[in-house]
This record gives C-alpha cells, structure tokens and sequence, in this order.
C-alpha cells in the first residue's frame, strides 16, 4: 500500500485482519519494524479491536 503517513492504513489492515477473524479463522502474520512497535500495537490497538466486538471477543482463550 503506497500512501501518505497518519492516514489510516494500519487501522484499515486492522479492520481487515478483524473482518477476517469473523469469517475464516486462521493464522495471521503481522509484521512491525520491531518487537516494542508490535506489543505496542498489540496491546493499545488490536485487542482492544478484539474486545470491543461481541462476535470478535468469543474468539478470545484467556490466555495471553
């Protein structure tokens, strides 16, 4: 995806992965420039993505 910084690509790959999530399970690879960005991410966008969402939540172990 080529477009200019701060315009919303990594929410719109967020929403992706979520639509994904709901309707073929499976494995995801996500890629970060590094481990402290991916955690970031991880923590502060895509769980709370996950648990916002009644259909995405039920997808949750409890475990982390």
């Amino acid at each position: 995806m080529c477009a200019a910084d701060q315009v919303g690509k990594s929410e719109a790959v967020n929403n992706c992965i979520g639509y994904a999530m709901d309707r073929d399970p499976g494995p995801v690879l996500y890629v970060y420039p590094d481990e402290q960005t991916a955690k970031e991410n991880s923590r502060d966008r895509i769980l709370p993505m996950i648990q916002s969402s009644p259909r995405l939540r039920g997808y949750l172990s409890g475990e982390a």
